[in-house]
């Protein structure tokens, strides 16, 4: 969020004007995004089930047919619309106070205005914090029995200070009870042409000057594909799982000498230290991980063998990393050319995980049909986040980044799709 107060060009002098930008994926929008997803995989089998039961079920009464296919299409509906819903919310939704003398104007959306609230008298407006339980965040504007909360979703620190900025506002400009009509709406931000066009910027900038995350997301998207295939006959994934393995542990414990690895590790300490959140999430990375790599290495290298090198190398690695970055030793110079090597050590993990995912799903999908669909999406997730987390660190702030990653996750999410739906079908 980005609270700014200014005057716009066409403003009258005594109108002060308090912008809140996006939130992004922090916060309430980043819990929100999981459980849409989530509950959207869940869903959207039951639904697509449903729909295709209406269709071709003929053993059914024509009414309960009817019935599933409504249902089906609903739920259908809902599953597609929840997650574009939050997304949207997150990436564009704008809200701007314009503080009057006879009110305060509140307009929110995305490009244009699409509510619009006019507070008066401007002496009964207030603006301050109430308790909110379901973690929504942000800040209330009250007005007799009218309450409006805005700067939903951002950080605490984003809510206060754009609350400040709202009562520095409130108590500068002058009241005027004469002023009773509401201003005119004025466009809030870009639209979604050049939204696409930025997502289009973001997606193309790191192709003309390869970046490490770049590499991870490429290499895992174009092997991931190769090795399922190679996997369906001719080789066992776990046989090269120790390997793999082996150069994420390399890689991470290299990570000492990456300047731009450390300084990235302090800029996220310096915004969620580690009590407050950002250090535990480095470490349940660590432990997700190090759970992954002992379940697949133990068929090869034996149960007691497999916990002690995928538990203490992994989790010791990375509170050591943590440690590191939480003292106060300078961080090493940045160095291009082995940013870019230990990223390679992350794409053969990130494409054996996946590998090992798409073969559960495949041989799942024989006993639990379209429930095989709800798994997709958090085992993906799962699957790559944890290790792609290190590329995160190389990169802090940076939109291709997240773009890249989103992309990624997309396409591994289609691979199971694609194997488990004809399966499905065959059964159906």
């Amino acid at each position: 969020m980005a609270p700014d107060e200014r005057r716009s060009p066409s403003a009258r002098v005594d109108e002060r004007r308090v912008e809140i930008g996006p939130p992004g994926f922090v916060g309430f929008y980043r819990i929100g995004l999981v459980g849409a997803l989530v509950g959207a995989s869940m869903a959207l089998p039951m639904g697509l089930t449903g729909m295709f039961a209406a269709g071709f079920w003929s053993d059914f009464g024509v009414a309960l047919r009817m019935l599933m296919g409504i249902a089906g299409a609903a739920a259908t509906y809902v599953s597609i619309w929840l997650p574009i819903h939050v997304v949207t919310r997150a990436t564009s939704w704008r809200t701007r106070i314009r503080v009057r003398p006879g009110g305060v104007f509140i307009e929110s959306g995305s490009s244009t205005p699409r509510v619009t609230r006019w507070l008066t008298p401007r002496s009964g407006v207030t603006a301050g914090f109430r308790t909110d339980e379901a973690g929504l965040g942000g800040f209330v504007l009250s007005c007799g029995v009218r309450y409006i909360r805005v700067g939903i979703g951002h950080l605490p620190i984003d809510s206060q200070q754009a609350l400040a900025t709202l009562q520095l506002a409130l108590a500068e400009v002058p009241e005027d009870a004469s002023d009773t009509l509401a201003p005119a709406p004025e466009a809030l931000g870009p639209g979604l042409g050049a939204r696409l066009r930025a997502l289009g910027h973001d997606l193309l900038r790191p192709l003309l000057r390869p970046t490490p995350y770049l590499l991870v997301d490429l290499g895992t998207m174009a092997l991931t594909p190769l090795v399922s295939w190679l996997v369906t006959g001719m080789l066992d994934w776990r046989d090269a799982y120790p390997i793999a393995f082996g150069l994420f542990i390399a890689g991470l414990a290299a990570r000492r000498l990456d300047g731009s690895y450390m300084a990235g590790m302090r800029h996220y300490l310096a915004d969620d230290p580690f009590t407050g959140g950002w250090g535990f999430k480095y470490m349940l990375a660590g432990i997700a991980v190090a759970i992954a790599g002992w379940g697949a290495m133990a068929p090869r290298l034996g149960f007691g063998l497999a916990f002690g090198l995928a538990m203490v190398a992994t989790i010791g690695l990375h509170r050591s990393l943590l440690r590191r970055a939480l003292g106060d030793s300078p961080a090493p110079k940045p160095n291009r050319a082995l940013d870019l090597a230990l990223a390679l050590t992350l794409v053969p993990i990130c494409v054996l995980h996946e590998v090992g995912l798409l073969t559960f799903l495949v041989d799942s999908s024989r006993g639990l049909g379209p429930l095989t669909l709800c798994f997709v999406p958090p085992l993906v997730l799962v699957g790559y986040l944890p290790v792609r987390l290190h590329a995160f660190i190389d990169a802090p702030g940076d939109r291709s980044n997240i773009a890249w990653f989103w992309l990624t996750f997309a396409w591994l999410a289609m691979q199971p799709l694609l194997s488990i739906g004809p399966a499905i079908t065959r059964a159906l």
